[in-house]
């Protein structure tokens, strides 16, 4: 696709990109583990009770 020049040798990702990279299998794996999470925390939140609050009285 356009511009795609060929695949980046592992050794060359550092930083960040060396966990989450579409170039290796372990660096899709690590993409669908965090899309998982993400997915997971944001249901827990929504489904989590809400705490109530206290009525205000009138002076």
């Amino acid at each position: 696709m356009g511009g795609e020049t060929g695949p980046i040798p592992p050794e060359a990702i550092a930083g960040w990109r060396q966990y989450f990279n579409t170039y290796t299998v372990k660096g899709r794996a690590n993409i669908m583990y965090t899309t998982y999470a993400l997915v997971g925390l944001v249901a827990w939140r929504m489904t989590r009770p809400k705490k109530g609050q206290k009525a205000i009285k009138n002076k």
